[in-house]
């Protein structure tokens, strides 16, 4: 079980450089390897911010904004529409089930995957629509931070695969 106050506690007695903070991080709490970027994420948010919690609120909130940023490019590339893909995205970030911006510190790093999975889509489609293979490798880059960050939208994994087959010269489809 993951606990915000454990987390908080590591971090409250363990060194003070990124470094030091990490590997004590993953020392301490063996359950992290399971999600290895969320060691370095925390211990940064720790550095930065100590136990004042607006920096766990702004960060994660900075992070969806700027997913569901992404979000919204996809959207609007896949089906040619700004007005569709900025009501997706508009709903997508006051939706209330999503709770990890407003509390729970643990969870702070699901909108950092959000972020990663978005901009994912976003260059996956976009690298095929050019056919650009340097967007296509950010896509998997990307995706790839994803899992090992906060395996939640694990599932986009068919529509990223989906997106990295698809070119132009293919007969790439698009709803517009």
């Amino acid at each position: 079980y993951l606990d915000d106050w454990s987390m908080l506690e590591i971090f409250h007695f363990g060194p003070r450089d990124f470094f030091g903070a990490t590997k004590n991080y993953f020392l301490s709490w063996p359950l992290i390897a399971m999600r290895p970027l969320q060691a370095p994420f925390h211990a940064l948010l720790f550095l930065l911010y100590g136990q004042a919690a607006c920096g766990y609120h702004f960060v994660p909130a900075a992070l969806e904004v700027l997913g569901l940023w992404f979000f919204y490019l996809f959207l609007h590339q896949l089906s040619g529409r700004r007005d569709l893909a900025l009501i997706a995205a508009s709903l997508a970030l006051v939706d209330p089930r999503h709770d990890t911006t407003r509390y729970w510190i643990l969870c702070d790093s699901v909108n950092l995957s959000l972020l990663f999975t978005c901009f994912s889509l976003w260059s996956a489609h976009l690298g095929a629509i050019k056919d650009n293979w340097a967007l296509r490798l950010a896509s998997v880059f990307s995706f790839s931070l994803m899992v090992w960050n906060y395996e939640l939208f694990l599932p986009m994994a068919v529509i990223n695969a989906y997106l990295q087959t698809k070119s132009v010269s293919y007969g790439y489809w698009s709803w517009s």
